[in-house]
């Protein structure tokens, strides 16, 4: 799933400037760096994805991710983590086109 894609499916829980500034802040970061960020986010959790492409994690596992960040699990902690995994996922499946088609 693209940036865009998820851009446009923002929960309603999440405003437009927070998943910019995630958008912004993956980005920056190295491949490296955010390949550490995406095995970190699914580090004990069965990811899904839907047909879709899009990463399907369960209100457990969401649930879980929050405990283990020190958030509250809640409605908006669930659908803020969600945005993040499919933010830091798209990023580091680009970075890793990128990689494997930058010459030498």
């Amino acid at each position: 799933m693209s940036i865009e894609s998820i851009m446009q499916n923002l929960p309603a829980q999440v405003s437009q400037n927070q998943a910019n500034e995630l958008v912004i802040s993956t980005r920056e970061e190295s491949l490296e760096m955010v390949t550490v960020l995406r095995d970190y986010f699914f580090e004990g959790v069965e990811v899904n994805f839907t047909d879709e492409g899009v990463i399907a994690l369960s209100e457990e596992s969401l649930d879980f991710m929050a405990t283990r960040m020190d958030r509250e699990p809640s409605e908006e902690s669930r659908a803020g983590i969600q945005l993040e995994a499919q933010i830091v996922h798209a990023i580091y499946c680009e970075k890793l086109n990128q990689d494997s088609t930058m010459p030498g």
